[in-house]
């Protein structure tokens, strides 16, 4: 008698995680709460990334914007950047603590000239970098 699964979702429809809980017991204080945690996913019903990985902008080439999409397996420092072929910083698009998860974030070049830049991801312990093509 009572539910045998609970599922809460935060954030909305566009950003949002899930977490489920096969148990869940409610106490007169904060100290008499416990739970046991079986998964936390994304809106999309995917487990937790299992590795640190930096995905293809979509659509590449772009004008004047592109998605750049990411994952974290752990919270932590996190700086996106965006480079110029020559290695110049032109655009940094994240940088200070994420949570673990996917996440994804709007670039744009409407301000910059068509060509090939770079887009590198830097956590504490993995750095990655892939190449996108600006046409106008």
């Amino acid at each position: 008698n009572g539910f045998d699964h609970i599922v809460i979702h935060f954030g909305n429809e566009i950003v949002g995680a899930t977490a489920s809980f096969d148990e869940l017991r409610l106490g007169a204080s904060w100290s008499d709460v416990s739970t046991m945690y079986t998964a936390i996913s994304s809106r999309s019903g995917k487990q937790m990334p299992d590795k640190i990985s930096l995905r293809q902008n979509y659509p590449n080439p772009f004008n004047p914007e592109t998605n750049i999409s990411y994952a974290l397996t752990q919270s932590g420092k996190v700086r996106l950047s965006v480079y110029d072929v020559v290695g110049r910083e032109v655009a940094v698009l994240v940088d200070g603590v994420q949570s673990a998860g996917n996440h994804s974030v709007v670039f744009s070049g409407a301000n910059l000239p068509s060509g090939i830049y770079f887009y590198q991801l830097k956590t504490v312990t993995e750095t990655s970098t892939i190449k996108m093509t600006l046409m106008k």
